[in-house]
């Protein structure tokens, strides 16, 4: 009858409008609202995407998002970051900041803020340095983050990590609240975990086997069902540490530890 009906022959996918774009090699571009559609993002990085080298100094990512990585910054290359500021930045993972080790790629981030940006895994940054690396995070402040899975102040995998005197505090997860980490441990020294909220682990929560110690770090009023310090499922090693003044509704107010390899605290402080 002169019609033809060709949505017959198409499939159905479950890709939102940004991903059908990135498929057909269309690149990431800038905020951008839609009629009917509503308002879209860029997937990974909408405030900066780094795949090469890039020094960053006394920057400021404010109220970017991204529909998958890295609101603010999603550094997959070598990245040198100092006294930057992450802040009202979203994403499905690391909503200030994404960072995806490549071997012999170092990603550093010093004295930095990161506050309240919002994921749904790593509210303020994310990281996976499980074969590459090493990164580096130095002296930086993640507070008041929202994740609605694992880690509001950050989630971290992997032993090519390491973070000293960091300060996680008043941050919200289900699991998590200041720290998730998963895969192996990464070396913590130095850090605080204060004033953080999560139905398992109020400060940190761990799903890693091995890696790193965490020494002289402390624990203070935490929150949490079960583990309102940390919450612990694979076997976990902590040295001069103090876990001050948690709480929790259920069991473990300083430690829950729920592995058969167990964990350690060696010369630590557990008070109420």
């Amino acid at each position: 009858f002169g019609l033809l009906d060709v949505a017959h022959r198409l499939e159905k996918h479950d890709e939102d409008f940004g991903q059908t774009l990135g498929y057909w090699g269309v690149g990431s571009g800038p905020y951008i609202g839609l009629p009917i559609l509503g308002p879209s993002t860029v997937r990974d990085g909408a405030g900066l995407y780094v795949e090469g080298t890039v020094t960053v100094t006394d920057a400021t990512f404010e109220d970017n998002a991204a529909t998958d990585r890295g609101g603010g910054l999603d550094c997959r290359g070598a990245c040198a970051i100092t006294r930057a500021a992450f802040m009202g930045n979203t994403a499905l993972m690391g909503g200030g900041m994404s960072g995806n080790c490549v071997p012999q790629t170092p990603i550093t981030v010093a004295d930095s803020r990161f506050e309240g940006n919002t994921a749904d895994r790593g509210g303020g940054l994310a990281a996976w340095c499980d074969t590459g690396g090493p990164m580096s995070l130095t002296g930086n402040l993640l507070r008041a983050y929202v994740a609605f899975q694992t880690g509001g102040g950050a989630v971290l995998s992997g032993n090519g990590i390491a973070a000293a005197g960091c300060r996680f505090e008043e941050n919200h997860a289900d699991q998590g609240g200041g720290l998730h980490v998963s895969s192996s441990n990464p070396g913590i020294a130095g850090c605080t975990f204060e004033g953080n909220v999560a139905r398992l682990g109020g400060g940190l929560s761990s799903y890693a086997s091995g890696g790193q110690p965490t020494t002289d770090s402390t624990f203070r009023g935490n929150t949490a069902e079960d583990g309102a310090g940390i919450h612990s499922s694979s076997s976990i090693y902590l040295r001069r540490c103090s876990l001050i003044q948690n709480s929790a509704t259920n069991r473990g107010g300083a430690v829950y530890i729920y592995d058969l390899g167990g964990g350690t605290l060696e010369s630590c402080l557990v008070a109420a």
